[in-house]
């Protein structure tokens, strides 16, 4: 059966197994920078006209869900300019709302091999951090480079590239929870296999996602 929150009780066989829940995904548009309305899809915005279903979702989580489960907001393009400006936003409004909680920011990922710049990530990083305290890498991938063009004469070198920018990426969260910009709480990888990557349909060739 389905798990949620009331399942997390004293008798439950789920108690103790979540360590947190993404409460909302995605609600920040990609294009305005701002929140993804009804005319980007978003259904609860069609009903609300606001952001309130957001509040009120934080608001129960924190009500309903056990306290040391962790709350999170999760989101892609989380390195873009404008949308780091609206995901902070966001964060800042459910943050000051009244009964809410929000304990993380997940940084879906979700790279190519040149963009974000590991200093566009730190900045991020740090802005979310400055908010919540705390943010994780949440579905990791990166799509194939240019150099790759699905032979086996390049395959060795895109392995290479992926490598490298695994590491860099890596390392730049290091020096966020190094420093003391966010606490960092972990690393997770979007899937184990190429060719059920979400990036087939971005590439001809496939994405990285191990």
């Amino acid at each position: 059966s389905d798990v949620c929150s009331s399942d997390l009780g004293e008798d439950s066989k789920y108690k103790d197994l979540f360590y947190g829940w993404d409460v909302v995904n995605e609600a920040v548009s990609d294009g305005s920078g701002t929140y993804r309305t009804d005319a980007e899809g978003s259904s609860w915005w069609a009903v609300y006209k606001s952001n309130e279903f957001i509040i009120n979702a934080f608001k129960f989580a924190n009500k309903y869900a056990p306290a040391d489960v962790e709350l999170y907001y999760n989101d892609y393009n989380d390195c873009t300019p404008g949308k780091v400006e609206g995901i902070v936003a966001l964060l800042n409004d459910v943050k000051n709302a009244e009964g809410t909680r929000i304990d993380a920011m997940g940084m879906q990922g979700h790279y190519d091999n040149e963009y974000p710049t590991t200093d566009q990530f730190v900045d991020a990083a740090s802005k979310y951090g400055a908010v919540v305290g705390k943010i994780m890498l949440t579905e990791v991938d990166f799509k194939s480079s240019s150099a790759y063009d699905g032979t086996a004469a390049t395959l060795q070198g895109e392995y290479a590239r992926q490598a490298y920018r695994y590491k860099a990426i890596y390392d730049a969260m290091k020096k966020v929870d190094a420093d003391n910009l966010a606490e960092v709480g972990g690393f997770i990888v979007w899937g184990v296999i190429d060719g059920n990557s979400w990036l087939q349909a971005y590439t001809g060739v496939g994405g990285g996602v191990t």
